[in-house]
C-alpha cells in the first residue's frame, strides 16, 4: 500500500465517523422523513427515498469536493514552503484530535448552524439543494474531522488529491445515509441503538486524527 492510499483510506474512515457526530445523528430521522416526503414509517415508496437520498448525497459531496479544491488552490501559493505547511497542518490535526478526546473545549466546533429549509414538494432537485445546505449547516459540527481532511488535502498541494480526498470523505459520510435509506422503516430503532455509542465514535475519530497528524508532521502521508 502506498502513502496516497493511506491518506485516501483515512479520508473514508473520517467521513464514516463524521456521520456519528453528536449533532448529526439525532436529526437523521427528520432528514429521512423530509427525503421520503412524509413520515418514514408511512409506507412511502422505497424507490423515492433512495432517489432523493442519492440526490441529497450528491449535494453535500459537491460542496465538500469544492472545499477540497479551494483549500488545494490556496496551498498552491505556499508551494515554495511546503515542508513548513505540512508540519503546521500536522500539528493542527493533532490538536483537533486532542479536542475530540476531550482534552480541551472549542465550543463552536460542536454545534451546527443550520436554517430550516421548507419545500412544498420533495424531488431530486430539492433533495440536492438540501444536501448542499446540510454540508454548510453541519460544517461547524463535523469541523474537527472535516478540517483535518482539508488540512491533509491542502498539504498535498495537488488538485487531484485535494478533490479525491474530499470526494472519498463524502463517500464515507454517504454510506450510512444510503444504508438507512434502504432500511428506512427500521432507521429509527437503529439510530436509537447507535446513539449511546456516539461518544465512542468521537473518541475513535480523535485517536485517528492524532495518528494521521503525527504521520502528516513526519511527511509520511
Amino acid at each position: 500500500m502506498n502513502i496516497s492510499n493511506v491518506s485516501l483510506g483515512a479520508s473514508f474512515i473520517a467521513g464514516l465517523l463524521a456521520f456519528f457526530s453528536p449533532c448529526v445523528l439525532p436529526l437523521l430521522p427528520v432528514y429521512l422523513s423530509v427525503l421520503a416526503g412524509s413520515n418514514v414509517s408511512s409506507g412511502v415508496k422505497r424507490s423515492s427515498i433512495i432517489v432523493n437520498t442519492g440526490a441529497f448525497i450528491l449535494g453535500f459531496s459537491a460542496v465538500f469536493a469544492l472545499l477540497g479544491l479551494s483549500v488545494t488552490a490556496i496551498s498552491q501559493y505556499l508551494v515554495f514552503n511546503r515542508p513548513v505547511v505540512v508540519k503546521v497542518a500536522g500539528v493542527f490535526v493533532v490538536i483537533l484530535g486532542l479536542f475530540l478526546l476531550g482534552f480541551f473545549n472549542i465550543p463552536f466546533m460542536l454545534r451546527e448552524r443550520r436554517k430550516q429549509i421548507q419545500f412544498k414538494a420533495i424531488n431530486p432537485f430539492s433533495a440536492f439543494v438540501l444536501g448542499c445546505a446540510f454540508s454548510l449547516g453541519w460544517t461547524p459540527c463535523i469541523g474537527p474531522v472535516l478540517s483535518s481532511v482539508l488540512l491533509m488535502a491542502g498539504s498535498t498541494q495537488s488538485f487531484k488529491y485535494g478533490f479525491l480526498m474530499l470526494l472519498i470523505f463524502s463517500m464515507g459520510l454517504a454510506l450510512p445515509f444510503f444504508i438507512l435509506a434502504l432500511a428506512a422503516d427500521r432507521a429509527t430503532s437503529f439510530l436509537n441503538i447507535t446513539k449511546k455509542y456516539t461518544p465512542y465514535f468521537q473518541k475513535a475519530a480523535g485517536v485517528m486524527l492524532i495518528i494521521m497528524g503525527v504521520l502528516l508532521y513526519l511527511n509520511r502521508l
